[in-house]
């Protein structure tokens, strides 16, 4: 499906000189998209910058104008997954945290991904995203970790389960891997739990001292 700005066509920093009407070129598009479009859909309330004024259509020009991308904004349509595999453990029911990460696991990928694994044993741990499948509604305000001697937080400064979009991310321990299965510790996701992706966990990108790696312009990191 065609992006509804691109359908009624842009105007390249040539083509306004001209008044042609054109199709935007890919870096019309991808500033506009790095610049504005992207922060508005994140909800930032931002305006478009003035150094890229000459990628809008003015007034009366085909192209893509300012009203247009002024309206853009959270997308709330509905978001539908297709699990990559399902969880195995020895936990039906919540438990201590601690303990259910204190155990094994089994991740079985859908046979039709198993190419897609080519390569994840190099990997110690891993990240797995998953549907938290039991939690049921969710309140605003709640204990952290449950603990009612706690003071009550937003529901998105907590981990608790329970949230408007119930999706887990764990990191694990990779201990083996065999064919389309493979077995972690860490995970604290119950028994039949659908998995919806999984990622090789990089220091360069998932942790705080990556990202203040990622400052040093002349850092390069290293893949695994």
């Amino acid at each position: 499906m065609t992006h509804p700005f691109l359908e009624k066509g842009g105007v390249s920093a040539s083509s306004r000189t001209s008044r042609t009407p054109a199709r935007p070129s890919v870096a019309d598009v991808s500033a506009i998209f790095w610049a504005y479009i992207l922060p508005r859909i994140r909800g930032a309330d931002v305006s478009p910058p003035t150094d890229l004024d000459h990628l809008f259509a003015s007034d009366g020009e085909k192209g893509i104008s300012k009203d247009d991308i002024s309206s853009v904004s959270m997308n709330r349509e509905p978001v539908t997954f297709t699990p990559i595999g399902v969880v195995h453990s020895n936990f039906g029911e919540p438990e201590d945290p601690k303990t259910m990460r204190n155990s094994l696991s089994t991740l079985e990928i859908d046979e039709k991904y198993r190419e897609a694994l080519t390569g994840i044993e190099k990997f110690r741990h891993i990240i797995v995203i998953y549907h938290i499948h039991r939690a049921l509604g969710y309140e605003m305000m709640v204990h952290p970790m449950g603990d009612e001697s706690m003071d009550k937080r937003g529901l998105f400064a907590t981990r608790t389960p329970r949230r408007p979009n119930p999706i887990g991310l764990t990191v694990v321990e990779v201990l083996n891997v065999q064919e389309e299965k493979i077995t972690v510790t860490g995970l604290d996701a119950l028994d039949g739990s659908p998995i919806l992706d999984i990622k090789p966990y990089e220091e360069h990108f998932d942790s705080p001292r990556g990202v203040e790696m990622e400052k040093d312009p002349h850092y390069t990191p290293k893949d695994g």
